[in-house]
């Protein structure tokens, strides 16, 4: 009997933990957006991209970045006319984090455009930054089509990084935001629920792993920076990846995909 009552107990407890933990999941998943206002979000075409007029954050990206904000489409540059003004050149820039260092002011597209007017003693060619970081060439077409034609550009230019973009290029990942972190799925088994990405994971247990992984890896890198900045003298360098972690990430993508150099002829 007295077994008989603990089962009961222990079933009751069971059922609730799991109801418990249904109902958290589910909120997580149909609160996603409105619980987690950060610099990313989801896009149903893109997979994902920056929020408009999101503040770059003070300092985040180095020399040049004072604060200012993503323009209509989330690129880091400003709003520019969708019609194009007559007589003026426009090239449109496609890339990642590389066209976010240096900030709004101080990226390289920005550098180009200012080049070319100290050259033409105008403004006769814009040249307009487009691109969100962590996002590869496929995406980046996505990208290209639903928002970047939308400038009517004369020429379009590929950033692409050598170091890592012909490994990322898959033309079936799609990269989406599940409660403030990067997931990556296969676009062709993609699963949604009211309009929200459903994964075979659970969100709480993602965002418990990547808060914790999160924080542990801006704790090291900050803790690097200090290191560096006394044993050398020079001010704190911005956070960024441990080194460490940095090079066992490209390190294990050498490994598991190294290059394969075939010969034309």
């Amino acid at each position: 009997m007295l077994i008989s009552n603990f089962a009961k107990r222990a079933l009751k407890i069971g059922i609730i933990l799991v109801v418990s933990l249904l109902a958290v999941e589910f909120f997580m998943t149909v609160l996603d957006p409105y619980l987690f206002k950060d610099r990313f979000e989801n896009d149903p075409d893109t997979g994902f991209k920056v929020r408009a007029y999101y503040p770059t954050g003070l300092g985040l990206h180095g020399r040049g970045d004072d604060g200012t904000l993503t323009n209509q489409f989330g690129f880091n540059d400003r709003d520019y006319s969708l019609q194009k003004t007559t007589g003026v050149f426009r090239i449109m820039v496609v890339g990642d984090s590389f066209g976010w260092a240096g900030g709004l002011e101080d990226n390289y597209t920005a550098i180009l455009e200012r080049k070319f007017e100290s050259r033409d003693g105008a403004h006769k060619i814009d040249v307009v930054n487009t691109g969100y970081p962590g996002a590869h060439t496929a995406e980046q077409l996505v990208m290209l089509r639903k928002f970047g034609l939308q400038y009517n550009p004369d020429l379009v230019i590929l950033g692409f990084f050598a170091g890592n973009d012909f490994f990322d290029a898959d033309p079936n990942r799609k990269r989406i935001v599940l409660n403030k972190y990067f997931f990556d799925i296969d676009r062709r088994y993609e699963l949604r629920l009211l309009g929200y990405p459903v994964v075979a994971r659970s969100r709480l247990w993602l965002f418990l792993k990547n808060k914790f992984e999160s924080e542990a890896m801006n704790a090291k890198a900050k803790r690097e920076g200090e290191e560096w900045a006394t044993a050398t003298g020079q001010p704190k360098p911005f956070l960024n990846l441990p080194t460490e972690t940095y090079l066992g990430v490209q390190r294990a993508k050498l490994e598991t995909q190294p290059y394969e150099f075939n010969n034309p002829h």
